[in-house]
C-alpha cells in the first residue's frame, strides 16, 4: 500500500485479506480488504492509493526442506519462494529442544545457511522446525521443518 503526499510516495506495510463483509467472494483484485500493519496519520495526507502487485499465475509457494551448506553452490542456503515479505514478517527456526536457533524480522533474502543466531556457529546435521508469519498477526501462515546436512 502506498500513500501519495506532496508528490512523494510513502510505503506502509499492509496485508491483503479476504473481505470479512463479503465472504462469498474469493480474494482477488476486485474483492478483499487490507490490514495496515502500522498506524497511518490520515489527516496529514491528501490521497490514499493502493498499489497491488499482481502475481503470475505460475508462481508457486515453495519452502526448501533441505540445506546442504557445503560451499558447492547447491542448496547452500534456505530458499523460500512465492511468499511476500514485509517489515512485519517473522521467520523463526527451532532445534528439537525448542531452542531458537534463527530468527528474522522483515524481508527474507534466501540467505540463511544454517548458522545459529546469535552464537554464529554452524548448526549440526539434523531436523529443525520453522514458523513463518508474513504479517506479524496470528495465526501463523506456515510451519514445517528443514533438514541441515553438512557432509
Amino acid at each position: 500500500m502506498g500513500i501519495l503526499f506532496q508528490n512523494n510516495w510513502e510505503k506502509y506495510a499492509s496485508s491483503i485479506i479476504a473481505n470479512p463483509y463479503t465472504p462469498e467472494y474469493p480474494l482477488s483484485l476486485d474483492y478483499g480488504s487490507s490490514i495496515g500493519l502500522e498506524p497511518i496519520p490520515l489527516n496529514t495526507f491528501t490521497a490514499l492509493t493502493y498499489l497491488i502487485k499482481k502475481r503470475e499465475a505460475s508462481v508457486k509457494k515453495l519452502i526448501s526442506q533441505v540445506i546442504t551448506p557445503n560451499g558447492d553452490g547447491i542448496n547452500d542456503t534456505w530458499k523460500i519462494q512465492g511468499y511476500e515479505f514485509n517489515s512485519k514478517s517473522q521467520i523463526k527456526v527451532y532445534a528439537l529442544n525448542l531452542e531458537l536457533v534463527y530468527s528474522k524480522i522483515g524481508e527474507y533474502q534466501n540467505d540463511w545457511n544454517g548458522i545459529a543466531i546469535p552464537s554464529g556457529k554452524p548448526l549440526s546435521n539434523g531436523s529443525y522446525f520453522y514458523t513463518l508469519d508474513l504479517d506479524g498477526i496470528p495465526p501463523l501462515e506456515k510451519k514445517g521443518w528443514v533438514y541441515i546436512k553438512r557432509n
